[in-house]
């Protein structure tokens, strides 16, 4: 059964996890600045090109670890900023999850040059390619194939929601940048909230908080009738 949503109770629930975990965001914020900035560091000096390499390792390695956290936080699950440093659960999950984003990228950006059309259903059909490889470890092949499956039957109203996502990040912009500080983060929350909803709607595991369990307990009174 194709499942559905809401634009606006998207950016709702996201506004409110935002609310919630604006701290931790936006120091993640900060510490992607940081290493985005390492690879400028090298220019002018010999082996700048292996410095801008590791530089972006590192971002795609801090990435997987983002996208654990911000489902964490979509699932109402524990999180605290080292979540980031801690996404990857092997070696080769790590290189899946570089070899996806390439290809993800690839894809859109070869689609884009060719006919447009192709980049946009690859932008949409296959976005939840990177957080299938984050959160379940899937295989490269299988988190695509997944990823189009998630998509399918809202493909456009995915694309409408890239285009409110759009407008929503340009009016941040707008607001003398600082506004990006908000919007950037809700985005993601967004788009977490999205692969929820389209996927499993919850996490497999509520938080203990929000499970209540009621026991019932039955008395059986008896008499002894044999005298």
């Amino acid at each position: 059964m194709k499942k559905s949503f809401s634009i606006g109770d998207l950016f709702r629930a996201a506004w409110n996890d935002y609310k919630q975990n604006w701290g931790i965001l936006i120091l993640i914020g900060i510490i992607f600045a940081l290493v985005g900035m390492l690879g400028k560091m090298g220019h002018g000096f010999h082996g700048a090109s292996i410095i801008g390499l590791l530089g972006w390792l590192l971002q795609m390695y801090l990435s997987l670890g983002f996208i654990r956290l911000l489902l964490n936080i979509v699932d109402g699950k524990p999180r605290k900023i080292e979540d980031i440093f801690h996404g990857a659960k092997s070696i080769s999950h790590f290189v899946y999850f570089l070899v996806v984003a390439l290809l993800y990228g690839a894809m859109v950006g070869l689609g884009m040059v060719l006919l447009v059309i192709p980049g946009l259903v690859a932008l949409v059909g296959f976005m939840f390619a990177q957080y299938l490889i984050a959160e379940e470890g899937e295989g490269i092949f299988e988190s695509f194939k997944k990823s189009w499956e998630l998509t399918a039957g809202n493909r456009w109203k995915i694309f409408w929601l890239f285009i409110v996502v759009l407008f929503f990040n340009l009016f941040g912009l707008i607001a003398l940048v600082i506004g990006l500080a908000i919007t950037i983060p809700v985005t993601y929350l967004v788009w977490a909230r999205l692969y929820r909803t389209l996927g499993t709607g919850v996490a497999e595991s509520a938080p203990a908080e929000n499970v209540m369990i009621y026991e019932e307990t039955i008395i059986v009174e008896t008499t002894d009738d044999a005298e």
